[in-house]
């Protein structure tokens, strides 16, 4: 039981690595659908991103999000329009 309650006691340490995870937003920009697949693949990966459409072209934006909140229904995750064309997408439980 030494062992046990040893790995346990350094919680501290877990929950500053967790935190810092958790604060690191990759930032994306795209330009038209075409560049969505980058965006995508971090989602897949648990990444919580930040989707700027204000140089998107404006055909496009609709399908992109569209495109984003069906893959953040389908991993858990929750998105928060932060600005005009700014989208947050992260991890329900962060």
């Amino acid at each position: 039981m030494g062992w046990r309650s040893k790995k346990y006691k350094d919680s501290d340490e877990n929950s500053n690595y967790k935190t810092s995870f958790q604060e690191q937003i990759q930032e994306f920009a795209p330009k038209n659908y075409q560049e969505i697949e980058s965006i995508a693949n971090a989602m897949i990966l648990q990444k919580p991103i930040k989707v700027n459409l204000t140089t998107t072209v404006e055909n496009d934006r609709r399908r992109i999000i569209d495109f984003l909140c069906g893959i953040s229904y389908v991993i858990g995750f929750v998105v928060d329009k932060t600005d005009i064309h700014i989208y947050e997408f992260k991890n329900e439980l962060s």
